[in-house]
């Protein structure tokens, strides 16, 4: 809007300087030449008959007028200069002209009876110029786009704050509130946004709450299965159930710890833990999962402040990940270390069958899967990838992913530094 507003303003500066120029020009033509002519008309009048030369000298030095005459009475000049010959002279009659520049002369001829007159003035206004009127003009536009520019930012203010509250919901933070200082459409508006948002975090909250209480209340029935599961004799029906039932636990258990993490704040009983050590400990949990884990030649010495156990959930589900997707001929999942400054970044890369780009944003939401084909003989609901991400940042590091389809997937952890053992 600002930019059509200036657009706007630069054309209609031109608009103005070109009929001012074109309009003024021709006012001058029209009318200056006849009050030069009737002003110097009241001097030859004044220097009588014969013109008398000693009044003309007091003219050029009184008014800065030269005077050439040439007559019955002679011929005599007010100024050394030379003047227009007589054609020259005879085609300015009753017509003003500029010679060069606006201060140059100005050169008019009349005569009187058998006597010629030529002036030389110097004391007339200037004709209108370009350089003039674009001074002005473009001071007055200047003043008045500033004014209006100043105008707009305020008026279109609560759109920034529009724009800002919609790139933190897209950023996934329901909780903004955008602040309404005017009583115009812009606060209806911003009203109107607000509420909507409200009833979207009310909506999220209901569903959510739904599920962990249907999950919470799920536990009570699965007990009682199992409990009936034990009273029944060996047989292939008998380990698929108990397959089940032990695939809805895992999933009840995930959706009860996302609740709990998302709702509270993880409180850490944090400890001095050795990341290369630390690592080397879960990667050897995997040693007989095809394709295996190599995570051989990880630096030590490198010490966090983390809870252990919640760390160990986090890189569990990552590695698990790995395996997961991974071929049983394909290269081992890897686990490397690199230190910068004070951050850590542990890298934990498989080279199996990748993800796309459009869901790698995503595959930290909670029960999101990239893959929709995937059964769940391939496990995983779509929460180990969340739990992770919370567990980190509640370390004060995060967590990111790349990957090419065909050719794996990496998972980067950044964890601050707390001491280093020399």
């Amino acid at each position: 809007m600002l930019k059509i507003f200036f657009v706007t303003g630069v054309i209609l500066l031109i608009i103005m300087i070109i009929l001012h120029v074109v309009h003024g020009r021709k006012e001058f033509r029209e009318n200056f030449a006849g009050i030069i002519s009737s002003y110097c008309r009241g001097i030859l009048y004044d220097l009588g008959n014969p013109p008398d030369s000693l009044k003309a000298s007091v003219y050029k030095n009184r008014l800065n007028i030269d005077i050439y005459y040439k007559g019955t009475h002679g011929c005599w000049t007010t100024s050394e200069r030379i003047f227009p010959n007589a054609a020259k002279a005879d085609s300015l009659v009753k017509k003003c002209d500029i010679y060069g520049k606006s201060n140059c002369d100005y050169y008019l001829k009349l005569t009187n009876n058998n006597d010629s007159f030529w002036f030389r003035c110097h004391m007339f206004p200037f004709r209108p110029g370009l350089k003039t009127a674009l001074l002005s003009l473009g001071i007055s536009l200047f003043i008045v786009l500033t004014v209006a520019y100043v105008a707009l930012r305020q008026i279109l203010k609560p759109v920034k704050y529009l724009i800002k509250g919609t790139q933190d919901v897209a950023s996934g933070n329901l909780d903004v509130v955008i602040p309404c200082r005017s009583h115009d459409e812009f606060c209806t508006l911003t009203e109107s946004f607000n509420t909507m948002l409200s009833a979207i975090r009310n909506m999220i909250t209901q569903k959510k709450q739904l599920l962990y209480d249907v999950s919470h209340e799920l536990r009570s029935p699965i007990t009682r299965i199992k409990i009936a599961l034990e009273m029944m004799p060996q047989s292939q029906n008998k380990s698929d159930i108990a397959n089940d039932i032990k695939e809805m636990e895992i999933m009840i258990d995930e959706i009860l710890e996302a609740a709990r993490l998302e709702q509270t704040e993880i409180k850490l009983q944090a400890e001095q833990i050795d990341v290369g050590e630390f690592l080397s400990q879960v990667s050897n949990c995997y040693q007989d999962v095809l394709p295996g884990v190599a995570a051989d030649n990880l630096q030590k010495d490198i010490i966090i402040s983390a809870n252990r156990n919640q760390l160990w959930k986090a890189f569990r589900n990552i590695i698990e990940n790995a395996l997961k997707f991974s071929s049983e001929q394909s290269k081992p999942v890897t686990v490397s270390i690199v230190k910068n400054d004070s951050m850590v970044m542990i890298t934990v890369k498989d080279f199996g069958t990748g993800i796309d780009k459009e869901h790698i944003a995503y595959i930290f939401e909670p029960f999101y899967r990239a893959d929709k084909s995937r059964s769940r003989d391939s496990g995983g609901y779509g929460l180990g990838l969340f739990l992770c991400k919370r567990i980190v940042e509640s370390h004060g590091g995060k967590i990111s992913a790349e990957s090419t389809v065909g050719n794996g997937t990496a998972i980067t952890v950044s964890l601050p530094v707390t001491l280093k053992v020399n």
